[in-house]
C-alpha cells in the first residue's frame, strides 16, 4: 500500500518540477538531478514489486532529467538497439519441428 501511494504521488511531484527546472537558475542541475535521483529509486522500488510498467515510466523520467547529455544519448541508442536485436531474435526464431 506504501509503495503504491508513493508511486502515485512521486509522479506528479517529478512532472511538477519538469516545467519549472529552467526557472531554477542555479540550482536548475541540481533540481535535475534531484528528479533523476527520486526516478532512479522508484525504479528501484518498482522492479523489486514486479510492476515492470511503472519501471519503464521511471526509467524514461531518469533519462529525461538525467545531467549527462552523452549518457542520454547513449542509453537511446542501446535501448533502441535492445528493441531491434529482441525483434529480429522473435521473428527469426526457429520453431519445432513435428516429428511425423
Amino acid at each position: 500500500m506504501f509503495l503504491k501511494i508513493t508511486k502515485w504521488v512521486s509522479l506528479p511531484a517529478m512532472l511538477a518540477a519538469s516545467p519549472i527546472s529552467s526557472y531554477a537558475g542555479n540550482y536548475e542541475f541540481l533540481l535535475n538531478l534531484m528528479v533523476c535521483a527520486c526516478a532512479v529509486g522508484m525504479v528501484q522500488r518498482s522492479v523489486a514489486s514486479r510492476e515492470y510498467f511503472w519501471a519503464a515510466g521511471f526509467v524514461g523520467m531518469a533519462v529525461i532529467f538525467g545531467p549527462a547529455l552523452l549518457f542520454k544519448i547513449l542509453l537511446l541508442i542501446s535501448v533502441t538497439c535492445a528493441g531491434a536485436l529482441a525483434c529480429t531474435y522473435m521473428a527469426w526464431k526457429p520453431e519445432p519441428v513435428a516429428a511425423v
